[in-house]
């Protein structure tokens, strides 16, 4: 079937067990099991799915979210991002990574270019946030 934890779907029609996920949504999955899988709505609802509805058509996988080159090929305040092979947003948002991920990837993507021990501190700010808010474990300064 190929769903994978990030996918993003669009709902093509109202799922015909709940009153909530209705056409025109969107589902990113987060948990895979052997026959389902389980996805954010749009308000951040958790829903579970057999796997056949991807095959009936009321889910269908949403074009990945991406960034125009002509974005990509401006930058303000330097170059340290458009010189990059791959720039940290294009990472970022083909892996459908949060505000807190997103902003580890680019603090250390940029460190040697930009600010160096400064971002890697940034980054680790940026990594207790996330022990703390998505695993509960406070962290010690």
């Amino acid at each position: 079937m190929g769903v994978k934890i990030g996918q993003r779907y669009r709902v093509t029609e109202d799922y015909p067990s709940s009153a909530d996920v209705l056409e025109g949504d969107y589902v990113l999955v987060t948990e895979i099991g052997i026959d389902e899988f389980v996805g954010n709505d749009s308000v951040g609802c958790l829903w579970t799915f057999s796997n056949d509805i991807i095959e009936s058509g009321s889910l269908v996988l949403d074009p990945p979210l991406t960034v125009t080159d002509g974005a990509l090929s401006v930058q303000e305040g330097g170059t340290h991002y458009k010189d990059m092979k791959i720039q940290p947003i294009e990472y970022i948002l083909a892996n459908g990574l949060g505000y807190i991920e997103g902003n580890v990837v680019k603090y250390i993507t940029r460190h040697k270019s930009k600010n160096g021990a400064e971002d890697i501190r940034k980054a680790i700010h940026y990594c207790q946030l996330l022990l703390e808010s998505e695993y509960g474990e406070k962290v010690e300064r």
